[in-house]
């Protein structure tokens, strides 16, 4: 099982606990979750190859998410969330779907492809705070990849919000190629037999009201400029570059709400950008 953890000074500490049933039933003996137990016990090591990483995902059910505040749990959920989850107390006899903030207290994830935490950011009102990974987890070596270099730093966000982007990237690179391989597949596939004409169906004459006629003055249209041709290709190619100019959009807000959150640390003493992930608050730690 993983534990992230973050003390906020206000409201005080908050875990957020990622593992399978078998080990939360150990803990809970009321846990909703039925799932085997995991083939493979404790997740993949941060250093584990995409091949051993992709074996353990496939061989292994739902990673679930329970989060604890002062030690009591508060929700619980069916999986790991893609965007958010809130840090309200939730009904703990079934699991919470995932659901937006909506301005309440809560917590902004990223999660990697097979479903494991990278980054956790509290979130309140214009406050956000992103919480130190546990030691040794696939977060904290995202963390460190990310804080190794200025240009790491201002890139890995960059890269999150076009990452969203990515599918519209593939059409267009890819598109081409795959119309191809279409057309040369086409030529060797039989032909289909004609399907026998189906009977037209029996007219039905209905009466004919008579049309009055009304007479609407026309306003003459104004003659509009041409548009210069950028503009015609920003309107042609739209579902290319709009989704890759939302992507830099997202990128820029993760580098602001990364200088927010190391603001809101040096403010209450939990550490800025310069220190070390061993330096914690006692409550804040990772297990």
């Amino acid at each position: 099982m993983e534990t992230w953890s973050f003390h906020h000074p206000e409201h005080g500490l908050y875990e957020l606990q990622c593992g399978y049933d078998a080990e939360f039933r150990a803990l809970h003996p009321e846990w909703p979750g039925e799932d085997d137990a995991p083939a493979e016990p404790g997740l993949p090591p941060a250093d584990a190859s995409l091949r051993a990483r992709f074996r353990h995902w496939r061989a292994n059910p739902h990673l679930r998410v329970q989060v604890l505040h002062e030690g009591q749990p508060i929700a619980r959920m069916d999986d790991v969330p893609r965007r958010s989850l809130p840090l309200t107390p939730q009904p703990l006899d079934e699991f919470t779907s995932e659901t937006p903030l909506l301005g309440q207290r809560g917590c902004v994830v990223e999660r990697s492809w097979d479903h494991r935490l990278l980054e956790v950011r509290f979130r309140e009102g214009k406050d956000t705070v992103e919480w130190e990974p546990p030691a040794g987890s696939l977060g904290e070596r995202h963390w460190r990849r990310r804080q190794s270099s200025a240009l790491a730093r201002v890139g890995f966000p960059m890269l999150s919000g076009l990452r969203r982007s990515g599918w519209a990237v593939a059409v267009l690179l890819l598109g081409p190629f795959v119309r191809r391989i279409l057309e040369w597949l086409e030529r060797w596939l039989p032909d289909l037999p004609d399907f026998p004409d189906i009977p037209a169906p029996p007219e039905i004459w209905l009466p004919v009201l008579p049309q009055v006629d009304i007479w609407v003055p026309t306003i003459p249209a104004p003659t509009l400029p041409a548009m210069p041709w950028w503009v015609e290709w920003l309107f042609e190619y739209e579902k290319i570059w709009l989704p890759l100019l939302l992507g830099v959009v997202a990128g820029v807000m993760a580098l602001r709400n990364h200088s927010k959150s190391e603001k809101f640390k040096e403010e209450h003493g939990e550490g800025g950008e310069g220190g070390e992930l061993s330096r914690r608050s006692p409550r804040a730690h990772g297990r």
